[in-house]
């Protein structure tokens, strides 16, 4: 499990629409609010972090594996005003535990062994983030520059759809009293540049480093060559990781590092195996991995960056979440690109496709997955 996810957890893409509407509004008071350390970014499907305290719930479907993940949050948050009374900092720790379970029906639940494999290969992770900004009261019109340029041409661009008779719900009069106290809707209703800039003139970057532990168990199969005897084994895994994040000020991106440890465990590959006399080779050969796992240490070094787009009409919101990989033991490396929609409308299950590099195996992988999100 990704140290910054719940999987695709506890909620999926945030349009940048609602992400803007989050920003503070004029009479709020002190300058940063909670939502300055909670970026929009954070929700890109199958990345999201645990920023506020609460439950959820996951459930991942694909061919190859399929994962049921439970989670919970704790939440703390630290706001300190400085002297000018304009300037805050402010520092969120967040706590988490989850536990991933496996379900051993791959993308068909309706299979009778789907259950089976709550008990085959759970794992149970816990983390801890800190996250930080230095930020002031963004629609502080005397103090934000940027911010009186953007409303002097959203006035301009008002009072133009007004006399050509495009915005029937406002006037002159309308627009000249929304410029001198702006607000989220006025602003949107009259756009003059993206989402992404227009965060940017009023939201402040944010950074943050946490780390992660996970422990878990897997079990394994394999067969005693010529006498086919079935073996078991149960194996404990388990990892630590160290992690530093920033959000720009665009409110759509983010960018993360890490570094971790793994020690796990590799099935070996399945083979046709037989027993020393073959009668019938339906009775007598089976397919199956020869030995047991074999112990796999990993010391990978991360760089992932998320990005949201704007959305697409009648369609819905794209995002992307290309990862780099680099083992520095074994000078194996992977690379990742997988793309997420989150479809127009109240459907919340989010599909989403990926291509992927391994150099161990030499191979490009393309993969579709569909991810269902739940709250509690």
């Amino acid at each position: 499990m990704n140290a910054l996810s719940i999987l695709v957890a506890a909620s999926a893409l945030t349009t940048p629409a609602t992400a803007f509407a989050k920003i503070p509004s004029p009479a709020a008071q002190p300058a940063a609010q909670p939502e300055d350390v909670t970026p929009p970014a954070t929700d890109v499907p199958g990345e999201t972090l645990n920023l506020v305290s609460g439950g959820a719930a996951d459930l991942e479907i694909d061919p190859k594996k399929s994962e049921l993940t439970l989670g919970y949050a704790w939440a703390a948050r630290l706001q300190e005003v400085e002297a000018d009374g304009f300037t805050a900092n402010v520092v969120k720790d967040s706590v988490s535990v989850e536990l991933t379970l496996p379900l051993g029906g791959g993308d068909n639940l309706l299979k009778r062994e789907a259950f089976d494999g709550l008990a085959d290969g759970p794992s149970l992770s816990f983390s801890w983030t800190r996250f930080q900004t230095r930020s002031g009261d963004p629609w502080d019109l005397g103090r934000n520059a940027r911010l009186r340029r953007i409303v002097a041409d959203t006035v301009a661009l008002c009072k133009q759809q007004v006399e050509a008779g495009q915005a029937e719900d406002y006037t002159f009069e309308k627009c000249e009293r929304s410029g001198e106290m702006p607000t989220n809707p006025f602003l949107r209703r009259f756009p003059v540049m993206s989402i992404a800039a227009l965060n940017r003139a009023l939201l402040s970057p944010v950074s943050g480093f946490g780390i992660e532990a996970s422990i878990g168990a897997d079990r394994y199969e394999h067969r005693t060559p010529v006498t086919l005897a079935e073996n078991r084994n149960t194996k404990v895994q388990y990892s630590a990781k160290a992690y530093a994040i920033l959000f720009p000020s665009d409110g759509v991106s983010m960018l993360t590092a890490s570094v971790s440890y793994e020690n796990s465990y590799e099935a070996k590959d399945e083979t046709v195996l037989c027993r020393a006399v073959i009668a019938d080779p339906r009775a007598d050969c089976v397919k199956a991995s020869s030995g047991p796992p074999t112990n796999v240490e990993k010391l990978p070094l991360e760089l992932e960056y998320r990005r949201t787009f704007q959305s697409i009409k009648g369609l819905g919101q794209f995002a992307i979440a290309p990862r780099a990989a680099f083992d520095a033991l074994s000078n194996d490396y992977e690379l990742e690109l997988p793309i997420f929609l989150k479809l127009a409308g109240r459907n919340t299950i989010v599909p989403g496709a990926s291509v992927s590099y391994d150099s161990r195996h030499g191979e490009v992988i393309f993969g579709f997955f569909l991810r269902k999100p739940f709250k509690f």
